[in-house]
């Protein structure tokens, strides 16, 4: 019984894991939607600046390629995250049980993750509290335990048996036989030798057993680790995303300032807001990506449902 409460409790995780996931990165698609719609109609008014300009011979063609690639890119950056969409309201539909075209993210409603854990005794932890860990352990101690009981048959097993009989005078065993008694008594000893055993087959599973747990224990130690180091590492990742970000929204701010003094064309404000979009849509992927690995992290430590 603990086996299987240990695998359905790491099930239930599971299940919390990416119901979770999926819920996080559907609110960030639905927010980098928006911002996509945007500069898909950006790239379309790109176009159309460059078209004037290539036509007026302020540009060379090679330029309307490039204006045409650049709408062309957002159209199917577009077309991408709505299928991401709508595959992961699919997902969450099947998880929950609620109707596919019924589920709305609501970014408010996501609580804070809290501060992911770097010590080193959160890994030790988290192999003593794994549910995987768990299920191990109690499947070795079960066949340990069978390997015990079956270990015991190895030995010869002597039964003392005895059998007493009454017979009816009805059927005339009186007349056949020449000597007839009614009560009969059988007594003996039953000995008997285990010329064929499992035992050692037994043991041979339960060491195997123990070892697997192990190996389940080890892999768990090392992923919290790694999730640990990515943690860090991606937390640097999304200050470097968001301070690219601040600058391509200050660069946008200065090409609006050279327009108001005839020092810029509206063909470089336009660049500069598709490249600000670019950025910020590099932002809210950075904030997925930790936030995916601090959830992680949270499960492998058994945090997860708090």
């Amino acid at each position: 019984i603990g086996v299987i409460e240990s695998q359905n409790a790491g099930r239930r995780n599971d299940v919390i894991l990416e119901t979770a996931l999926d819920y996080i990165q559907l609110d960030l698609l639905q927010s980098s939607l928006s911002v996509q719609n945007e500069q898909q109609e950006f790239a379309a008014r790109y176009e159309e600046i460059t078209a004037q300009r290539v036509k007026e011979g302020l540009d060379a063609g090679t330029e309307m390629t490039r204006a045409r690639l650049a709408g062309a890119r957002s159209r199917l950056q577009l077309e991408s995250t709505q299928a991401s969409i709508d595959q992961l309201k699919l997902r969450l539909s099947q998880l929950t049980g609620l109707p596919q075209n019924a589920i709305q993210t609501v970014t408010e409603s996501i609580p804070g993750l809290p501060p992911a854990a770097q010590d080193e005794d959160t890994a030790k932890n988290a192999a003593e509290n794994s549910f995987s860990v768990k299920a191990a352990e109690q499947e070795a101690q079960a066949r340990a335990f069978r390997a015990k009981g079956e270990a015991k048959q190895l030995y010869p097993a002597i039964d003392l048996v005895g059998q007493y009989g009454l017979f009816a005078r009805y059927n005339n065993y009186d007349l056949f036989f020449t000597t007839f008694q009614r009560h009969n008594v059988t007594a003996g000893i039953s000995i008997r030798f285990p010329f064929f055993n499992p035992a050692q087959r037994a043991e041979a599973e339960a060491i195997k057993a123990k070892k697997e747990a192990q190996n389940v224990k080890d892999q768990v130690t090392d992923q919290v680790l790694h999730l640990q180091r990515s943690v860090r590492q991606l937390t640097t990742a999304r200050e470097v995303s968001k301070l690219e970000h601040l600058l391509a929204q200050t660069d946008v701010e200065t090409v609006h300032e050279k327009i108001q003094t005839g020092t810029a064309t509206l063909k470089d404000e336009q660049t500069a807001r598709i490249a600000e979009h670019e950025r910020y849509a590099a932002y809210l992927d950075s904030n997925f990506q930790l936030d995916r690995a601090q959830i992680q992290l949270l499960r492998q430590t058994g945090e997860l449902e708090g």
